[in-house]
């Protein structure tokens, strides 16, 4: 059972309850000021009941600018990034106009 994938911005993303998604704000190569593993993003997650969560992110030399997220909820939550780079907010997790949602369904099969 692989409970870690990957997800381009702007598609819907369903996955299980508490299981991880590493969603790619930007790929290995872009430009950004000094060393990549210096840059502070960060990603805010709106979910069910009100759940609201902000997770830092992480440079990952094969993936590029990630944050790593775990729903603790099922429901819909929708996700925006933070960063001080100029390059890096303009992502955030937003695709097309439409934000990026992981819709979180039960982790057990019925």
């Amino acid at each position: 059972m692989k409970m870690l994938r990957s997800a381009p911005l702007g598609e819907a993303i369903e996955i299980k309850r508490y299981h991880l998604v590493d969603l790619i704000l930007a790929p290995p190569d872009m430009e950004a000021p000094g060393n990549p593993f210096d840059v502070e993003f960060a990603a805010s997650f709106h979910g069910p009941a009100g759940r609201a969560l902000t997770i830092p992110g992480f440079y990952d030399s094969e993936k590029g600018y990630v944050v790593r997220f775990s729903p603790e909820l099922e429901g819909v939550w929708q996700c925006e990034s933070h960063s001080d780079v100029p390059a890096l907010p303009l992502m955030y997790c937003i695709d097309r106009g439409q934000r990026t949602r992981v819709i979180c369904r039960s982790s057990f099969v019925s």
